[in-house]
C-alpha cells in the first residue's frame, strides 16, 4: 500500500466540510424541493425553469460579505441566491426554515463521511484478514496482565482485529442509514405551509429518508449514534495501535510498525527507533472519543428547537469524521507493513523455561489421579522454580517422583504445538470463526 503519512490529511473527507460545498448542498436541497412542489402541482414548470437555469450563490466570498451584516448564514445564501432568481425567488425556500435545510445538508455531509469512512473499513479488514491468515502459524506467547500466559498464534491476533473491525463496519453501515434523513416541515415541524407529500418526495431526490414526527430540527439522538459509533471505531483503531507498542518495546521486540527512509526517531538518541505512527493513533482516539460527549449533550433542545448544538456540530463533524478517516488509513498502512519478528517470538515463548505449559501439565496429573489442588500446588512450585532458576520444566518434571507416572508420550504431547495448530484451524474455518 502507498499511502503517504502526514499529519491529519484527508482531502476526500476535508472537502465535504468545505464551504463551498456546504453552500452547493444548500443549493442542491433547496432546488430538490422545488421540483418536489412541481411534481405535487404547487409552482409552475416554466418558473422552476428558470430558477434551475438561474440558480447560483455566486462565490463563497460573496456570501461571507453578506453574512458579515446579517450574522445568519443560511440568510446571507438566500439573499446571494435572490439577487439572480428576482421575481422567481418567491418560489424558493417557500414554506422552509433555516434548519430544513442546514440539518438536511448536515444529514447528506454525514452520510457521505459515513459511505467513504466504510470504504476505509474495509481496506483495514481485507489487510488484517491477509496477514492474519499469513500469520496462522506464526507461534508467539499469549499475555495476560502482561504476563506471559500460554502459546498462541499471531494469526489469531490480527484474526480478533479482524472479526472487531467487521462489527464496526456493521455498526457503521447502521449508523449511516440511520443520520440518512431530511427534514422539510418547516418552523416547529407542523408541515403548515409544505406537504408531508412533497417533504416525502425532495427527500426521495435527495437519496434520503424523510423524518417525519419530529420538531423544528431533526432528532439529534440519531446523529448521537453516529458519533458514538465513530468513538467506538476510533477506541478499535487504539486498542490494536497499543498491542503494537507494546509488542514493539526493546524488550518485547517481536513486530515494529513501518519506519520510513529518511525517518528519525529521536533528535538525541539516533538508535531510537519510535513507534510514532501507533502513538499518534491512541492519541487521536481521545478526540474522536471526546467528540461523542457534545453529540449526547445536543439531544436535549428548549422546546422545539434552539441553537446550541449547532456551534458544536460545527467543530465535531469535520473534526470527528477526518481524524477517524486519516486514523483509519494510518492504521491500515501500518499493519499492512507491520515488520514481524518470528525468530523473537520464539525466543521469548523460551523465556519462562517451559512454564507456559503449566495448564496441560495439570490436567494431565489430574488425569492420572492426583487430587487437583495438589496437583495445582506442585506445578506451581515446579514452574516457579524454573523460571527463577532457568531450568526447563520438562528436565524439572523428569527429577520429580510424584510426577513419574506421566508416560513420556503424554509428556511429549504437553510441550508441543500439535493440539494449538488444530485449534488454529478449527478458529481460521469458516465455520468457526467467531
Amino acid at each position: 500500500m502507498n499511502l503517504q503519512v502526514s499529519r491529519y490529511p484527508y482531502p476526500a473527507l476535508e472537502s465535504i466540510w468545505g464551504e463551498e460545498n456546504q453552500l452547493q448542498l444548500w443549493l442542491r436541497i433547496e432546488l430538490a424541493v422545488c421540483l418536489a412542489r412541481v411534481e405535487n402541482g404547487e409552482i409552475p414548470d416554466e418558473a422552476y425553469q428558470r430558477i434551475l437555469k438561474r440558480a447560483s450563490f455566486g462565490s463563497v466570498g460573496e456570501v461571507r460579505g453578506i453574512e458579515e451584516k446579517t450574522q445568519h448564514d443560511l440568510v446571507a445564501f438566500l439573499q446571494a441566491v435572490e439577487t439572480r432568481l428576482c421575481e422567481d425567488f418567491r418560489f424558493f425556500h417557500l414554506g422552509l426554515t433555516s434548519q430544513d435545510i442546514k440539518d438536511t445538508g448536515f444529514s447528506l455531509q454525514l452520510k457521505k463521511c459515513g459511505e467513504i469512512l466504510q470504504g476505509n473499513l474495509l481496506g483495514l479488514i481485507r489487510v488484517l484478514r491477509r496477514r492474519a491468515r499469513q500469520h496462522k502459524y506464526t507461534w508467539m506467547i499469549g499475555r495476560t496482565h502482561g504476563i506471559h500466559a500460554e502459546p498462541i498464534s499471531f494469526g489469531l491476533v490480527l484474526l480478533r482485529y479482524q472479526k472487531a473491525f467487521q462489527r464496526h463496519l456493521r455498526r457503521l453501515r447502521e449508523a449511516t442509514a440511520e443520520v440518512s434523513v431530511g427534514k422539510f416541515s418547516g418552523p416547529v415541524g407542523t408541515y403548515n405551509l409544505v406537504s408531508p407529500q412533497t417533504a416525502t418526495r425532495a427527500c426521495a431526490l435527495l437519496g434520503l429518508k424523510p423524518a417525519h414526527r419530529c420538531s423544528q430540527i431533526i432528532p439529534r439522538d440519531l446523529y448521537a449514534r453516529f458519533f458514538q459509533t465513530l468513538a467506538l471505531i476510533a477506541t478499535g483503531v487504539e486498542e490494536v495501535a497499543l498491542e503494537v507498542r507494546h509488542l514493539q518495546r526493546s524488550e518485547v521486540g517481536e513486530v515494529f510498525e513501518p519506519f520510513t527512509e529518511g525517518q528519525v526517531g529521536s533528535s538525541a538518541m539516533p538508535h531510537k527507533r519510535n513507534p510514532v505512527f501507533t502513538e499518534r493513533l491512541c492519541g487521536l482516539a481521545r478526540i474522536v472519543r471526546a467528540d461523542a460527549g457534545p453529540a449526547l449533550e445536543n439531544i436535549p433542545s428548549w422546546h422545539e428547537r434552539d441553537i446550541s448544538h449547532s456551534s458544536t456540530e460545527r467543530v465535531i463533524g469535520p473534526q470527528s469524521t477526518v481524524l477517524l478517516g486519516y486514523m483509519l488509513q494510518t492504521l491500515t498502512w501500518v499493519m499492512d507493513g507491520l515488520e514481524v519478528n518470528p525468530r523473537r517470538m520464539a525466543e521469548n515463548i523460551e523465556l519462562t523455561c517451559g512454564a507456559i505449559f503449566s495448564q496441560p501439565l495439570l490436567l494431565a496429573l489430574v488425569g492420572h489421579g492426583m487430587p487437583r489442588s495438589e496437583a495445582s500446588r506442585l506445578v506451581q512450585r515446579l514452574a516457579f522454580q524454573a523460571i527463577q532458576q532457568k531450568i526447563p520444566l520438562r528436565q524439572l518434571l523428569e527429577r520429580e517422583p510424584q510426577t513419574a507416572a506421566l508416560p513420556p508420550a503424554e509428556v511429549e504431547r504437553i510441550f508441543c504445538f500439535d493440539n494449538l495448530r488444530e485449534r488454529v484451524d478449527s478458529i481460521f474455518a469458516p465455520s468457526g470463526e467467531l
